[in-house]
Protein backbone atom coordinates (compact mmCIF):
# COMPACT_ATOMS: atom_id res chain seq x y z
CA UNK A 1 0.00 0.00 0.00
CA UNK A 2 1.38 3.40 -0.96
CA UNK A 3 2.33 6.06 1.57
CA UNK A 4 -0.46 8.31 0.27
CA UNK A 5 -3.09 5.61 0.91
CA UNK A 6 -1.70 4.97 4.37
CA UNK A 7 -1.92 8.67 5.20
CA UNK A 8 -5.50 8.82 3.92
CA UNK A 9 -6.49 5.77 5.97
CA UNK A 10 -4.85 7.25 9.07
CA UNK A 11 -6.66 10.55 8.53
CA UNK A 12 -10.00 8.79 8.09
CA UNK A 13 -9.39 6.76 11.23
CA UNK A 14 -8.61 9.90 13.23
CA UNK A 15 -11.73 11.60 11.86
CA UNK A 16 -13.87 8.58 12.76
CA UNK A 17 -12.44 8.39 16.28
CA UNK A 18 -13.04 12.10 16.78
CA UNK A 19 -16.64 11.74 15.59
CA UNK A 20 -17.20 8.84 18.01
CA UNK A 21 -15.73 10.91 20.85
CA UNK A 22 -17.90 13.94 20.10
CA UNK A 23 -21.04 11.81 19.75
CA UNK A 24 -20.27 10.03 23.00
CA UNK A 25 -19.64 13.29 24.82
CA UNK A 26 -22.96 14.72 23.63
CA UNK A 27 -24.71 11.62 25.00
CA UNK A 28 -22.72 11.46 28.22
CA UNK A 29 -23.04 15.08 29.36
CA UNK A 30 -26.80 14.96 30.11
CA UNK A 31 -26.30 11.64 31.90
CA UNK A 32 -23.58 13.20 34.04
CA UNK A 33 -25.76 16.21 34.86
CA UNK A 34 -28.61 14.08 36.24
CA UNK A 35 -26.28 11.74 38.18
CA UNK A 36 -26.91 13.45 41.57
CA UNK A 37 -30.59 12.55 41.19
CA UNK A 38 -30.36 9.24 39.34
CA UNK A 39 -27.10 7.65 38.26
CA UNK A 40 -26.92 5.90 34.89
CA UNK A 41 -23.77 3.84 34.37
CA UNK A 42 -22.27 2.42 31.19
CA UNK A 43 -20.06 -0.66 31.44
CA UNK A 44 -18.43 -2.71 28.67
CA UNK A 45 -18.14 -6.45 29.26
CA UNK A 46 -14.84 -7.84 28.00
CA UNK A 47 -16.27 -10.74 26.01
CA UNK A 48 -13.10 -11.64 24.13
CA UNK A 49 -11.33 -13.03 27.24
CA UNK A 50 -13.26 -15.72 29.07
CA UNK A 51 -11.65 -15.02 32.43
CA UNK A 52 -12.92 -11.45 32.44
CA UNK A 53 -16.26 -12.49 30.95
CA UNK A 54 -16.85 -15.13 33.63
CA UNK A 55 -15.86 -13.32 36.80
CA UNK A 56 -16.25 -9.55 36.39
CA UNK A 57 -20.06 -9.42 36.08
CA UNK A 58 -20.36 -12.01 38.86
CA UNK A 59 -18.18 -9.95 41.18
CA UNK A 60 -20.19 -6.81 40.52
CA UNK A 61 -23.53 -8.50 41.13
CA UNK A 62 -22.25 -10.15 44.31
CA UNK A 63 -20.95 -6.83 45.59
CA UNK A 64 -24.34 -5.25 44.92
CA UNK A 65 -26.12 -8.07 46.71
CA UNK A 66 -24.08 -7.20 49.79
CA UNK A 67 -24.15 -3.42 49.29
CA UNK A 68 -27.18 -2.55 47.11
CA UNK A 69 -26.82 0.71 45.16
CA UNK A 70 -29.54 3.35 45.35
CA UNK A 71 -31.06 5.41 42.54
CA UNK A 72 -28.90 3.93 39.82
CA UNK A 73 -29.07 1.81 36.69
CA UNK A 74 -26.19 0.12 34.88
CA UNK A 75 -26.34 -0.59 31.15
CA UNK A 76 -23.92 -3.15 29.75
CA UNK A 77 -22.68 -3.67 26.23
CA UNK A 78 -20.19 -5.84 24.36
CA UNK A 79 -18.34 -5.60 21.08
CA UNK A 80 -15.61 -7.52 19.29
CA UNK A 81 -14.87 -11.27 19.11
CA UNK A 82 -16.53 -13.47 21.73
CA UNK A 83 -14.60 -16.09 23.68
CA UNK A 84 -17.68 -18.08 24.70
CA UNK A 85 -21.03 -17.45 23.02
CA UNK A 86 -23.03 -19.53 25.48
CA UNK A 87 -21.65 -17.63 28.48
CA UNK A 88 -22.59 -14.34 26.83
CA UNK A 89 -26.12 -15.66 26.29
CA UNK A 90 -26.31 -16.55 29.99
CA UNK A 91 -25.24 -13.05 31.01
CA UNK A 92 -27.82 -11.55 28.67
CA UNK A 93 -30.47 -13.33 30.74
CA UNK A 94 -29.21 -11.54 33.86
CA UNK A 95 -27.76 -8.17 32.81
CA UNK A 96 -29.48 -5.33 30.93
CA UNK A 97 -27.47 -5.16 27.70
CA UNK A 98 -27.87 -2.11 25.48
CA UNK A 99 -26.80 -1.31 21.91
CA UNK A 100 -23.04 -0.99 21.50
CA UNK A 101 -23.41 1.70 18.83
CA UNK A 102 -24.97 3.95 21.48
CA UNK A 103 -23.13 2.94 24.64
CA UNK A 104 -19.62 2.52 23.27
CA UNK A 105 -19.23 6.19 22.27
CA UNK A 106 -20.27 7.15 25.80
CA UNK A 107 -17.61 4.82 27.17
CA UNK A 108 -15.00 6.31 24.82
CA UNK A 109 -15.89 9.77 26.15
CA UNK A 110 -15.69 8.45 29.70
CA UNK A 111 -12.18 7.11 29.12
CA UNK A 112 -11.08 10.39 27.55
CA UNK A 113 -12.76 12.53 30.22
CA UNK A 114 -12.71 10.59 33.52
CA UNK A 115 -14.69 13.32 35.28
CA UNK A 116 -17.76 11.99 33.47
CA UNK A 117 -17.61 9.07 35.93
CA UNK A 118 -19.95 6.80 33.98
CA UNK A 119 -18.39 3.41 34.74
CA UNK A 120 -20.06 0.85 36.97
CA UNK A 121 -18.94 1.48 40.54
CA UNK A 122 -17.46 -1.68 41.95
CA UNK A 123 -16.42 -3.13 38.58
CA UNK A 124 -13.21 -5.06 39.27
CA UNK A 125 -10.75 -5.95 36.51
CA UNK A 126 -8.08 -7.28 38.91
CA UNK A 127 -10.10 -10.19 40.39
CA UNK A 128 -8.05 -10.34 43.57
CA UNK A 129 -10.61 -9.93 46.34
CA UNK A 130 -13.36 -12.47 45.69
CA UNK A 131 -14.71 -12.57 49.23
CA UNK A 132 -18.09 -11.17 48.21
CA UNK A 133 -18.63 -14.46 46.37
CA UNK A 134 -18.47 -16.25 49.71
CA UNK A 135 -21.54 -14.35 50.92
CA UNK A 136 -23.70 -14.82 47.82
CA UNK A 137 -24.90 -17.51 45.43
CA UNK A 138 -24.09 -17.66 41.69
CA UNK A 139 -26.11 -15.33 39.50
CA UNK A 140 -25.84 -17.57 36.45
CA UNK A 141 -28.22 -20.50 36.19
CA UNK A 142 -29.15 -23.21 33.70
CA UNK A 143 -32.59 -23.90 32.30
CA UNK A 144 -34.11 -27.36 32.65
CA UNK A 145 -33.33 -28.03 28.99
CA UNK A 146 -29.71 -26.97 29.51
CA UNK A 147 -29.36 -29.20 32.56
CA UNK A 148 -30.61 -32.16 30.53
CA UNK A 149 -28.21 -31.24 27.73
CA UNK A 150 -25.37 -31.19 30.26
CA UNK A 151 -26.24 -34.61 31.61
CA UNK A 152 -26.30 -35.96 28.07
CA UNK A 153 -22.84 -34.49 27.52
CA UNK A 154 -21.56 -36.27 30.62
CA UNK A 155 -23.01 -39.58 29.39
CA UNK A 156 -21.38 -39.06 26.00
CA UNK A 157 -18.06 -38.51 27.77
CA UNK A 158 -18.55 -41.72 29.76
CA UNK A 159 -19.41 -40.01 33.04
CA UNK A 160 -22.62 -40.92 34.81
CA UNK A 161 -24.59 -37.83 35.89
CA UNK A 162 -24.01 -37.31 39.60
CA UNK A 163 -20.60 -39.00 39.57
CA UNK A 164 -17.77 -36.75 40.81
CA UNK A 165 -15.41 -35.29 38.23
CA UNK A 166 -12.51 -32.84 38.13
CA UNK A 167 -11.88 -30.12 35.54
CA UNK A 168 -8.17 -29.95 34.73
CA UNK A 169 -7.06 -26.97 32.63
CA UNK A 170 -3.42 -26.45 31.67
CA UNK A 171 -2.23 -23.31 29.98
CA UNK A 172 -0.19 -23.67 26.77
CA UNK A 173 0.56 -21.49 23.74
CA UNK A 174 -2.10 -22.92 21.41
CA UNK A 175 -5.21 -20.89 22.32
CA UNK A 176 -3.83 -17.37 21.98
CA UNK A 177 -1.72 -18.32 18.98
CA UNK A 178 -4.86 -19.40 17.16
CA UNK A 179 -7.09 -16.57 18.40
CA UNK A 180 -4.62 -13.79 17.53
CA UNK A 181 -1.98 -15.32 15.23
CA UNK A 182 -0.51 -11.95 14.24
CA UNK A 183 0.67 -11.18 17.78
CA UNK A 184 3.85 -12.53 19.35
CA UNK A 185 2.70 -14.12 22.60
CA UNK A 186 6.11 -15.41 23.72
CA UNK A 187 6.42 -12.52 26.16
CA UNK A 188 4.24 -14.45 28.58
CA UNK A 189 4.96 -18.08 27.72
CA UNK A 190 6.50 -18.34 31.20
CA UNK A 191 2.92 -19.10 32.26
CA UNK A 192 2.70 -22.23 30.09
CA UNK A 193 3.41 -25.81 31.11
CA UNK A 194 3.50 -29.22 29.42
CA UNK A 195 0.37 -31.37 29.65
CA UNK A 196 2.57 -34.49 29.45
CA UNK A 197 3.75 -33.84 33.02
CA UNK A 198 0.20 -34.00 34.40
CA UNK A 199 -0.37 -37.72 33.86
CA UNK A 200 0.51 -38.65 37.45
CA UNK A 201 -1.79 -35.97 38.85
CA UNK A 202 -4.65 -37.19 36.67
CA UNK A 203 -4.01 -40.80 37.68
CA UNK A 204 -3.89 -39.90 41.36
CA UNK A 205 -7.35 -38.37 41.10
CA UNK A 206 -8.68 -41.24 38.98
CA UNK A 207 -7.41 -43.81 41.46
CA UNK A 208 -9.46 -41.99 44.11
CA UNK A 209 -12.62 -42.56 42.06
CA UNK A 210 -12.84 -39.20 40.30
CA UNK A 211 -13.14 -38.75 36.56
CA UNK A 212 -10.65 -36.21 35.22
CA UNK A 213 -11.76 -34.03 32.32
CA UNK A 214 -8.96 -32.15 30.61
CA UNK A 215 -10.46 -28.80 29.57
CA UNK A 216 -9.54 -26.36 26.81
CA UNK A 217 -10.93 -24.82 23.65
CA UNK A 218 -7.66 -25.13 21.71
CA UNK A 219 -4.76 -27.18 23.05
CA UNK A 220 -1.25 -27.93 21.88
CA UNK A 221 -1.34 -31.66 22.71
CA UNK A 222 -3.77 -34.17 24.24
CA UNK A 223 -3.58 -35.59 27.74
CA UNK A 224 -2.68 -39.23 27.07
CA UNK A 225 -3.84 -41.91 29.49
CA UNK A 226 -4.93 -45.55 29.34
CA UNK A 227 -7.33 -45.02 32.25
CA UNK A 228 -10.92 -44.55 31.03
CA UNK A 229 -11.51 -42.14 33.91
CA UNK A 230 -8.96 -39.71 32.41
CA UNK A 231 -10.68 -38.03 29.47
CA UNK A 232 -9.29 -35.37 27.17
CA UNK A 233 -12.53 -33.43 26.71
CA UNK A 234 -10.61 -30.70 24.85
CA UNK A 235 -9.70 -33.15 22.06
CA UNK A 236 -12.76 -35.39 22.28
CA UNK A 237 -14.82 -33.78 19.53
CA UNK A 238 -17.51 -33.09 22.15
CA UNK A 239 -16.03 -29.83 23.36
CA UNK A 240 -18.32 -26.76 23.04
CA UNK A 241 -18.89 -23.36 24.60
CA UNK A 242 -21.87 -24.81 26.43
CA UNK A 243 -19.85 -27.78 27.67
CA UNK A 244 -17.08 -25.57 29.04
CA UNK A 245 -19.53 -23.63 31.19
CA UNK A 246 -21.63 -26.62 32.27
CA UNK A 247 -18.67 -28.77 33.28
CA UNK A 248 -16.93 -26.09 35.34
CA UNK A 249 -20.24 -25.24 36.99
CA UNK A 250 -20.82 -28.85 38.10
CA UNK A 251 -17.32 -30.20 38.80
CA UNK A 252 -16.30 -31.53 42.21
CA UNK A 253 -13.13 -29.48 41.98
CA UNK A 254 -11.05 -27.58 39.46
CA UNK A 255 -7.27 -27.82 39.13
CA UNK A 256 -5.59 -25.44 36.74
CA UNK A 257 -2.41 -23.55 35.96
CA UNK A 258 -4.28 -20.23 36.19
CA UNK A 259 -5.64 -20.27 32.65
CA UNK A 260 -8.50 -17.78 32.63
CA UNK A 261 -11.16 -20.37 31.88
CA UNK A 262 -10.86 -21.47 35.51
CA UNK A 263 -12.71 -18.24 36.38
CA UNK A 264 -15.81 -20.26 35.54
CA UNK A 265 -15.06 -22.40 38.61
CA UNK A 266 -14.77 -19.23 40.71
CA UNK A 267 -18.03 -17.84 39.35
CA UNK A 268 -19.85 -21.06 40.32
CA UNK A 269 -18.05 -21.33 43.70
CA UNK A 270 -16.31 -24.61 42.93
CA UNK A 271 -13.23 -25.63 44.98
CA UNK A 272 -10.03 -24.74 43.13
CA UNK A 273 -6.38 -25.65 43.15
CA UNK A 274 -3.71 -23.90 41.10
CA UNK A 275 -0.39 -25.45 40.08
CA UNK A 276 2.60 -24.18 38.11
CA UNK A 277 1.82 -20.65 39.20
CA UNK A 278 4.77 -18.43 38.18
CA UNK A 279 3.97 -15.60 40.57
CA UNK A 280 1.40 -13.86 42.70
CA UNK A 281 -0.81 -12.61 39.84
CA UNK A 282 -3.11 -15.64 39.91
CA UNK A 283 -3.85 -15.49 43.63
CA UNK A 284 -7.22 -14.49 45.06
CA UNK A 285 -8.84 -13.90 48.40
CA UNK A 286 -11.93 -15.98 48.97
CA UNK A 287 -12.94 -19.50 49.84
CA UNK A 288 -13.03 -20.94 46.32
CA UNK A 289 -9.24 -21.08 46.00
CA UNK A 290 -8.05 -23.82 48.35
CA UNK A 291 -4.49 -24.80 47.45
CA UNK A 292 -1.68 -23.36 45.32
CA UNK A 293 1.75 -24.50 44.17
CA UNK A 294 4.22 -22.14 42.53
CA UNK A 295 6.75 -22.84 39.84
CA UNK A 296 10.26 -23.22 41.19
CA UNK A 297 12.93 -20.53 40.81
CA UNK A 298 16.53 -21.57 40.15
CA UNK A 299 19.70 -19.49 40.20
CA UNK A 300 21.07 -19.23 36.66
CA UNK A 301 24.70 -19.32 37.75
CA UNK A 302 24.61 -22.18 40.24
CA UNK A 303 21.54 -24.14 39.18
CA UNK A 304 20.45 -24.22 42.81
CA UNK A 305 16.85 -23.53 43.86
CA UNK A 306 16.29 -20.12 45.41
CA UNK A 307 15.66 -19.96 49.13
CA UNK A 308 12.09 -19.08 50.03
CA UNK A 309 13.15 -15.64 51.27
CA UNK A 310 15.75 -14.91 48.59
CA UNK A 311 15.78 -11.16 47.87
CA UNK A 312 15.15 -11.73 44.15
CA UNK A 313 11.99 -13.72 44.66
CA UNK A 314 9.44 -10.87 45.15
CA UNK A 315 10.44 -9.14 41.90
CA UNK A 316 10.57 -12.42 40.00
CA UNK A 317 7.14 -13.44 41.26
CA UNK A 318 5.69 -10.07 40.22
CA UNK A 319 7.07 -10.37 36.67
CA UNK A 320 4.78 -10.15 33.65
CA UNK A 321 7.29 -10.87 30.90
CA UNK A 322 9.35 -13.95 30.11
CA UNK A 323 12.52 -11.92 29.61
CA UNK A 324 12.40 -10.49 33.14
CA UNK A 325 13.72 -13.64 34.79
CA UNK A 326 17.11 -13.77 33.06
CA UNK A 327 17.68 -10.16 34.07
CA UNK A 328 17.26 -11.20 37.68
CA UNK A 329 19.67 -14.09 37.26
CA UNK A 330 16.98 -16.74 37.70
CA UNK A 331 14.91 -19.13 35.63
CA UNK A 332 11.54 -20.73 36.18
CA UNK A 333 11.20 -24.49 36.50
CA UNK A 334 7.84 -26.21 36.06
CA UNK A 335 6.46 -28.44 38.77
CA UNK A 336 7.70 -31.99 38.36
CA UNK A 337 5.31 -34.89 37.70
CA UNK A 338 5.99 -36.04 41.27
CA UNK A 339 5.10 -32.62 42.69
CA UNK A 340 1.90 -32.52 40.65
CA UNK A 341 0.86 -35.98 41.84
CA UNK A 342 1.55 -34.94 45.45
CA UNK A 343 -0.57 -31.83 44.89
CA UNK A 344 -3.42 -34.08 43.76
CA UNK A 345 -3.16 -36.09 46.97
CA UNK A 346 -3.31 -32.91 49.03
CA UNK A 347 -6.40 -31.69 47.14
CA UNK A 348 -8.07 -35.03 47.86
CA UNK A 349 -7.22 -34.68 51.55
CA UNK A 350 -8.71 -31.19 51.55
CA UNK A 351 -11.90 -32.45 49.94
CA UNK A 352 -12.16 -35.16 52.60
CA UNK A 353 -11.41 -32.76 55.46
CA UNK A 354 -8.17 -34.53 56.25
CA UNK A 355 -5.66 -31.81 55.30
CA UNK A 356 -4.26 -29.98 58.31
CA UNK A 357 -1.46 -27.50 58.90
CA UNK A 358 0.48 -27.00 62.12
CA UNK A 359 1.11 -23.63 63.72
CA UNK A 360 4.79 -23.59 62.73
CA UNK A 361 3.99 -24.51 59.13
CA UNK A 362 1.26 -21.90 58.93
CA UNK A 363 3.60 -19.23 60.31
CA UNK A 364 6.17 -20.19 57.66
CA UNK A 365 3.51 -20.05 54.95
CA UNK A 366 2.17 -16.63 55.98
CA UNK A 367 5.66 -15.17 56.37
CA UNK A 368 6.44 -16.31 52.83
CA UNK A 369 3.24 -14.76 51.45
CA UNK A 370 3.95 -11.45 53.18
CA UNK A 371 7.50 -11.51 51.81
CA UNK A 372 6.63 -12.16 48.15
CA UNK A 373 3.75 -9.67 48.01
CA UNK A 374 3.95 -7.09 50.82
CA UNK A 375 1.49 -4.71 49.12
CA UNK A 376 -1.47 -7.08 49.27
CA UNK A 377 -3.04 -8.78 52.24
CA UNK A 378 -2.17 -12.34 51.25
CA UNK A 379 -1.69 -13.33 54.87
CA UNK A 380 -5.49 -13.08 55.23
CA UNK A 381 -6.13 -15.46 52.34
CA UNK A 382 -8.15 -18.64 52.78
CA UNK A 383 -5.89 -20.70 50.50
CA UNK A 384 -2.83 -22.63 51.57
CA UNK A 385 0.42 -23.44 49.81
CA UNK A 386 0.88 -27.12 49.01
CA UNK A 387 2.95 -28.75 51.72
CA UNK A 388 4.85 -30.76 49.10
CA UNK A 389 6.19 -27.44 47.74
CA UNK A 390 6.76 -25.16 50.71
CA UNK A 391 8.30 -27.79 52.98
CA UNK A 392 10.94 -28.56 50.38
CA UNK A 393 11.62 -24.85 49.71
Amino acid sequence: MSDARLRIRAALRRSYNLAVLIFGLLLALPVRLVAPLYRIEVQPVLVERIGHLAIEPELLLSLRDVHPPVRSRTLFYSRGPVANEFLVSMWRRVLPFGPAWLLHPMWVANVRFPWLDLGARGWDELHFDLRHLDRTTPHLSFTEAELERGQQLLRSLGVEPGAPFVCLSVRDEAYLSQRVPTKDWTYHDYRDSDIATYGGLAQTLADAGLTVLRMGAVVAAPLVSSDPRVIDYASSGLRSDFGDVYLFAHCSMSISSSTGVDSLAMAFRRPMGIVNLPGTGGLQLGQSLRLVMFKDLVDLATGEPLALLDARRPEAMAAYRTDTFAGLGVRLVDNSPEQLAAFGREMLLMAAGGWHIGEDEQARERAFLRFIDPDRDLAEASFHIARCWIVSG
